[in-house]
């Protein structure tokens, strides 16, 4: 009698969970310019540090912060890490795009 064939790997392969739930505007890559400046400006602060208790003690910088935090639940990002997958994610579609990467995922010689 034959051993069955089993596969490691399942037959339909399960969305990323991270995304689950995310609105569809995030979703597309169109809208990916316009969202990532509006969270990189909320966060930005014209205070400089050298050190990180610096940076930790300063309220202009985490007032920043917190308003960041805000504006990146306010569209819909459940966590930093699902936005830092978001933002992954939507690089290699626009590094795609524009020819920079093979649909293999890898890098042209440049």
């Amino acid at each position: 009698m034959k051993k069955p064939i089993v596969s490691p790997y399942p037959k339909y392969l399960q969305k990323d969970p991270i995304f689950n739930g995310m609105p569809n505007y995030l979703k597309d890559p169109k809208n990916f310019e316009k969202i990532f400046k509006a969270i990189y400006e909320a966060g930005g602060s014209t205070c400089t540090h050298s050190e990180v208790a610096e940076y930790a003690a300063c309220f202009k910088c985490q007032t920043k912060l917190r308003d960041r935090v805000e504006l990146m639940r306010k569209l819909g990002f459940r966590s930093g890490q699902q936005y830092l997958q978001w933002v992954k994610v939507h690089s290699r579609i626009k590094d795609m795009q524009a020819g920079k990467i093979t649909p293999k995922g890898e890098y042209y010689n440049s």
